[in-house]
């Protein structure tokens, strides 16, 4: 009966015990879900507003950043979000628990001759037996109180028959009889009504004792609840790595989308420029040109030691375009750049 009290009368519930950490569980996946459907949001609008002086966006760069953060932020948030789903437990779900995790009970397993599952089926049956016997002696009791007050009645009005004619004796043993019947019905009532009671406090023994059953696999739900839980909070937590990957991914994508604004160096660098390059044995080779000791070419980029080039074709020297090492590890000549004729500007009188 100590078990049974105890499982009657629980403690507070603690909010890191293991049967009520389910609800905290959900929690802390609601509030990572919320952060992980956020940062994505953040970094498009961040990417999308542009700085002065960008000249638009790499749209493929743009598309695979926004399509990535999309991805990551939304598997982040669907593992989260799964931990919240209800489980929609049932006993079978139970097999294989250990039941001495939930303190106070005599319990080890949900299955087995010893079981918990068949404790349960044996209580249930013999609280419904006893119900049903509670039943019947409520019964018997209400119909041997109302024969009992129909007996008392006849008696009473016997009485008063034999009372008003003192004389006559037939009155006189027909109320006799009629008073040791209702006594007899009386009593009859008596010994209905207190198997009533007894019935009714047997009924009640079963059905608490069922009822501290229920308790306990009411714990066992929520152990097998928070350990079903916790299992899918740590599935979530490694998608959540994997979500983070992809958003991380499109951030750089978006990062890399706008393109800026030339600035005047480059825009300098990007203009072509004639040079003279004055080839040396390797340079000969490399253009064709072996009985050229210089050729004109157009400077497009590069560097002052590797320019890049196109070659102005010309009689046994055909035009190409290539890079022109000037130093080592194998310089090909030199290169000069022609000075810019500036042409004198009339004055219009």
């Amino acid at each position: 009966m100590m078990a049974d009290d105890a499982a009657a009368a629980p403690a507070e519930e603690v909010a890191d015990e293991a049967r009520s950490s389910a609800e905290g569980t959900r929690k802390a996946a609601a509030w990572l879900a919320t952060a992980l459907g956020g940062i994505p949001t953040i970094g498009v609008l961040t990417a999308v507003v542009r700085a002065p002086g960008d000249l638009g966006f790499d749209e493929s760069q743009l598309a695979l950043g926004i399509a990535l953060a999309a991805a990551g932020g939304l598997i982040g948030v669907l593992a989260f979000a799964y931990v919240r789903v209800p489980l929609a437990l049932e006993d079978s779900d139970l097999h294989g628990l250990n039941l001495t995790r939930i303190p106070g009970h005599e319990y080890e397993t949900w299955e087995g001759d010893d079981g918990l599952k068949k404790a349960l089926e044996q209580l249930r049956a013999a609280a419904a037996e006893e119900e049903h016997d509670l039943t019947r002696a409520a019964g018997h009791s209400a119909e041997a109180k109302a024969l009992a007050a129909n007996a008392e009645k006849d008696a009473i009005t016997a009485e008063a028959e034999a009372k008003a004619k003192p004389d006559d004796k037939g009155l006189k043993q027909e109320a006799d009889q009629k008073r040791a019947e209702a006594s007899g019905k009386k009593q009859e009532a008596a010994a209905a009504a207190a198997r009533a009671e007894e019935a009714a406090a047997t009924a009640k023994t079963w059905s608490d004792q069922f009822a501290a059953r229920e308790r306990i696999r009411a714990d066992a739900y929520r152990l097998t609840a928070a350990d079903k839980v916790r299992e899918r909070f740590g599935r979530a937590i490694f998608a959540s790595v994997v979500a983070v990957g992809l958003i991380a991914w499109g951030v750089i994508n978006l990062g890399k989308a706008p393109i800026p604004k030339q600035d005047a160096a480059t825009a300098a660098a990007a203009t072509p420029v004639l040079i003279t390059l004055t080839l040396n044995p390797d340079g000969q080779a490399t253009l064709g040109c072996e009985a050229v000791d210089s050729v004109q070419a157009l400077k497009v980029g590069g560097t002052e030691e590797s320019p890049s080039v196109i070659t102005l074709p010309q009689s046994d020297c055909p035009s190409k375009t290539l890079t022109f090492p000037t130093s080592d590890p194998k310089p090909l000549g030199t290169a000069e750049e022609v000075e810019a004729l500036e042409l004198p500007v009339e004055e219009s009188g």
